[in-house]
């Protein structure tokens, strides 16, 4: 299904020149004193935003804690390639740094942006634009990947490939495949996967029972019960020793990566050492030198430290 959009022509998905300020969240933040800030358009630029939600609602804070965008969009993600996807109304468009709608609400989901290009959902069906809003290939996908090193993942029913930015199949028939990073992408086999090339050789042999794209340099996999981090030779970094371990949050992230302790969540480095222990409830990756964690249900911000540096309000 295109939604009334040939595949054959690239049609916009309507830019706006609107200013709507708000927000989207893989990472939540509350802090306990807030304060206005509006810096020039040329200044928040080069900001680095937080999402966060206050009365429900999610906007922008700066490292400062000054909110930068107001709090009013019902999920909000981080800034990539200067803009960030927002959703209102159950629909999801792009802003800029300014709290500015660049690309109108239209996508029943969007992604960050990555080499130049967004992956968004109308409907079933997955596509990509690009900072104007632009399709530059139109949704028509079944399943999909932001793209990375140049390629992205996609499938048409039970037909999985790579594609180009062009849309030109450049690895086809692939059992099972995930996103190529620092030229490698994770791919399965005969129910074990292992980590291909760009041009489809087989650099890791399968072997896995589970592997996740590069992060950091290293990939996390499986063996038959334990999980561990492998560098590009295949190497371990350490003996597998984790049997259960979050595959979305557990990538190594500057340098550290969540892993699970008896019960609780804490980081490692990439020499297997704690680097913040383990006393949380759920944590994600670093992001700009902060994570994400849980205590009960409340969500925090820690430092690679671990010390607490924003929470709920008392």
């Amino acid at each position: 299904m295109t939604h009334g959009i040939s595949e054959n022509e690239r049609v916009s998905a309507e830019p706006i020149t609107g200013s709507t300020p708000g927000g989207r969240v893989f990472m939540t933040l509350i802090f306990t004193a807030f304060s206005i800030l509006c810096p020039s358009a040329s200044a928040q630029k080069d900001l680095e935003l937080y999402p966060v939600r206050i009365d429900g609602r999610w906007g922008y804070i700066d490292s400062g804690a000054a909110v930068i965008i107001e709090p009013q969009y019902e999920q909000a993600d981080f800034f990539s390639e200067d803009l960030a996807a927002v959703r209102l109304d159950n629909l999801w468009g792009f802003i800029d740094r300014t709290g500015r709608m660049v690309i109108k609400r239209q996508f029943d989901d969007a992604e960050a942006f990555s080499e130049g290009l967004a992956m968004v959902r109308l409907c079933d069906r997955y596509g990509f634009v690009d900072h104007k809003g632009v399709y530059i290939i139109n949704p028509m996908y079944s399943t999909a990947a932001p793209f990375s090193d140049g390629l992205a993942f996609v499938g048409q029913n039970k037909r999985k490939m790579m594609i180009d930015r062009n849309d030109q199949v450049i690895l086809d028939n692939l059992e099972e495949a995930k996103g190529f990073s620092g030229g490698l992408a994770p791919a399965r086999k005969d129910r074990m996967w292992g980590f291909i090339d760009a041009g489809g050789k087989w650099v890791i042999e399968p072997q896995f029972r589970a592997a996740e794209s590069f992060s950091d340099g290293v990939a996390l996999v499986k063996t038959k019960n334990l999980y561990g981090w492998v560098d590009k030779s295949g190497k371990f970094l350490f003996a597998p020793r984790y049997e259960i371990i979050g595959q979305s949050n557990s990538a190594f992230s500057e340098g550290l990566a969540a892993v699970l302790v008896n019960g609780k969540w804490g980081y490692i480095d990439k020499s297997g050492k704690t680097a913040v222990p383990a006393r949380f409830d759920w944590a994600e990756p670093f992001h700009h030198g902060l994570a994400q964690v849980y205590l009960g249900d409340e969500i925090y911000y820690i430092d690679k430290q671990g010390t607490l540096v924003w929470g709920p309000p008392e």
